[in-house]
């Protein structure tokens, strides 16, 4: 199924040179959308942003080239 959304969106909504589809976790607003959000607007003048709900869904769709770049927080010690 979403190797043929895809292809359907590559087609459908081709994106400008410098542009990019990043994928993120959780819903807009959150520390990854905004994490997304600062990486997009220093290297591309235009973004397709993609919220997602698990990590393997970020994984997926880099993979199937719906997004160029995932964005995953990390958990680290202090």
């Amino acid at each position: 199924m979403l190797t043929q959304q895809a292809v359907f969106q590559q087609h459908l909504n081709p994106l400008p040179n410098n542009s990019g589809r990043i994928a993120f976790l959780g819903p807009n607003g959150s520390y990854s959308h905004l994490a997304a959000r600062q990486y997009s607007a220093l290297h591309f003048s235009q973004s397709i942003e993609c919220s997602c709900d698990k990590f393997e869904d970020i994984f997926a769709l880099v993979e199937i080239k719906q997004a160029a770049y995932g964005i995953l927080p990390i958990a680290g010690r202090l």
